[in-house]
């Protein structure tokens, strides 16, 4: 017995031996393997042992560097343009001052951008000379100059963690309901939504600082401190003048998004002959409402007031001047195979009233409709009309006045 014993435990240590040989050699096959120490525990006692075992190595990670973010898109409308007045619409004035012509317009823009981390990026946009108001496509005596890019567009933006963002420089300021009534006080070119907006007047861009807040992934806060050109011409402004805006984004559910939108524009002292005059204020409030009602519809709403009061800008006198504007929008858009249409209606009311006299009231409709055919992604054509009224009448008079405006003709864009 004791012979079997010891045969037993010489057989067993031999076979150990073996083992551990073999298990060496198949290690030292293994090249750019490390030791790691690693907490193995003892199954009789509670104490750790610490037991250098192999492991595979860890991948080495990617090194960060900028990412480079690249868009753009270019548009052309070749079109009928045709502008008169009511009397000549309704053939009751027979004079050919009346504009009828053919012209093509154009614009484009590229936007590129450099993520140089998770929490600073730089973001640049060029464009054409008028931006999204577009220009004359001229086949002579052009320039050399028309053609050079402009840069509406160059601001940093720096987060700090997932709530609060600063962005700072030549601004994107989208234009909205609101932006579009501010526009059209602002240049009285009127109340309107689409060939005369804010994006046209503007470039969308503004030259100032944003504060942004994203509280969650339903609401967001936004607010932007711009500078703004001095508005009147002919007289001595020693400083430039603020805009403020204040806007969030809320969305209802998984379809319905709300956008309420805070505007004050603060018009600088000015120096006249009179001495100096008091300054006045531009604000303007509303919402855009988005609703998603499936893949192929979706509706856009907007409503915006407006009220200006102080002394009026446009003259020496210092007559006191106060306006009220409304503007109202609604948008449909449907997309089913390859068609995307686009339908958009506005309604705008501006009363501007004087001390001592009547108040003059100024209507304006806005019609449009695009029919694109979506040839690829990059690429889509198609029929395009434009119409713009506007009215003008004063309290206690029978005289009205304005004037026709419309634009038919076909869109190619090109996106990328």
């Amino acid at each position: 017995m004791r012979v079997s014993r010891v045969a037993l435990l010489t057989a067993a240590m031999f076979s150990a031996a073996v083992f551990a040989q073999d298990e060496e050699a198949e290690l030292s096959d293994v090249k750019n393997v490390s030791a790691a120490p690693v907490v193995v525990k003892n199954e009789k006692s509670s104490s750790a042992v610490s037991a250098p075992i192999s492991v595979a190595p860890v991948a080495e990670k990617e090194k960060s560097g900028p990412k480079l973010r690249f868009s753009g898109d270019f548009y052309v409308n070749p079109a009928w343009e045709r502008e008169n007045t009511w009397e000549q619409a309704k053939g009751e004035d027979k004079s050919d001052d009346k504009t009828n012509a053919f012209n093509i317009l154009y614009n484009w823009n590229t936007s590129f951008g450099l993520d140089f981390n998770d929490n600073f990026s730089l973001d640049f946009r060029l464009s054409n000379k008028s931006g999204y108001e577009c220009d004359n496509l001229a086949f002579e005596n052009g320039s050399a100059k028309e053609l050079l890019p402009y840069l509406p567009n160059a601001y940093f933006t720096w987060r700090a963690g997932d709530v609060f963002s600063l962005s700072g420089g030549l601004l994107e300021v989208t234009d909205n309901t609101v932006l579009n009534l501010v526009s059209g006080y602002e240049n009285s070119g009127g109340l309107y939504t689409s060939y005369a907006n804010w994006a046209t007047e503007y470039n969308n861009s503004q030259g100032g600082l944003k504060f942004g807040f994203d509280f969650s992934e339903n609401f967001s806060l936004n607010l932007t401190a711009a500078l703004v050109n001095e508005s009147r011409e002919g007289e001595v402004i020693e400083n430039k003048e603020f805009r403020f805006i204040l806007d969030a984004n809320i969305a209802l559910g998984e379809k319905i998004t709300l956008s309420p939108v805070f505007q004050a524009r603060s018009y600088y002292k000015n120096y006249t002959a009179g001495g100096k005059e008091k300054s006045s204020i531009l604000l303007a409030y509303g919402t855009d409402l988005n609703i998603e009602l499936s893949d192929a519809v979706n509706l856009g709403f907007g409503v915006a007031l407006g009220n200006i009061k102080g002394k009026d800008l446009s003259k020496l006198d210092g007559e006191k001047k106060s306006a009220f504007g409304l503007l109202f929008g609604i948008s449909p858009e449907f997309t089913f195979g390859v068609n995307e249409i686009s339908i958009g209606y506005s309604l705008g009311l501006a009363s501007d009233k004087n001390d001592g006299k009547k108040s003059l009231t100024n209507t304006y409709h806005d019609t449009y409709c695009v029919w694109l055919f979506r040839v690829n992604d990059y690429f889509a054509l198609g029929p395009s009309a434009y119409v713009m009224l506007s009215g003008s009448k004063t309290d206690g008079s029978e005289n009205k006045s304005g004037y026709i405006w419309s634009r038919v003709g076909a869109d190619f864009v090109v996106s990328f």
